[in-house]
């Protein structure tokens, strides 16, 4: 076997070496064996790729995993929105009727001091009622008495 350096005018920067092999047995041999390293850097980078296919097809599936995933998260933050503003109008309303019911709860107020003064001064209207109905009694005692005394006389003087 024989080495021999080789430089062509295309590859000026580069030196080739190639082997020159006069046994044709050799030759057929060495090529047979880079025919079968060859084939098995092939099987060994089908397998790499039919891996890589494989890694590939799982990570598409995991994608649309992830995919649906996502919009079923889009889809929460949606309603997560639409409860948010619905949230938000009760939020209003609830400010409404608690500025309402201050307002309710100060006229509450005032009726409750107004209707306390009220009930400290009935007891005395109560004492004056008594007294009108024992006058109005008296009067109407007197009246009686007053035409049973004219009924009388005018039946023992006739």
């Amino acid at each position: 076997m024989r080495i021999e350096n080789v430089d062509t005018a295309k590859q000026s920067a580069q030196v080739n070496r190639r082997a020159l092999v006069t046994d044709p047995d050799a030759a057929f041999s060495m090529q047979a064996r880079q025919t079968e390293a060859l084939a098995n850097m092939m099987a060994s980078d089908s397998t790499r790729i039919d891996a890589l296919f494989k890694d590939v097809g799982d990570m598409k599936g995991d994608v649309r995993a992830v995919h649906a995933k996502v919009t079923d998260v889009a889809d929460g933050v949606d309603k997560l929105r639409d409860a948010l503003a619905l949230l938000v109008k009760h939020d209003v309303a609830m400010e409404h009727s608690a500025a309402a019911m201050k307002v309710v709860a100060g006229e509450l107020k005032d009726h409750d001091s107004r209707l306390q003064k009220i009930e400290n001064k009935v007891p005395g209207y109560d004492e004056f009622r008594a007294w009108v109905i024992r006058a109005g009694l008296g009067v109407l005692g007197v009246v009686g008495m007053a035409v049973l005394l004219l009924v009388m006389k005018s039946q023992g003087g006739a």
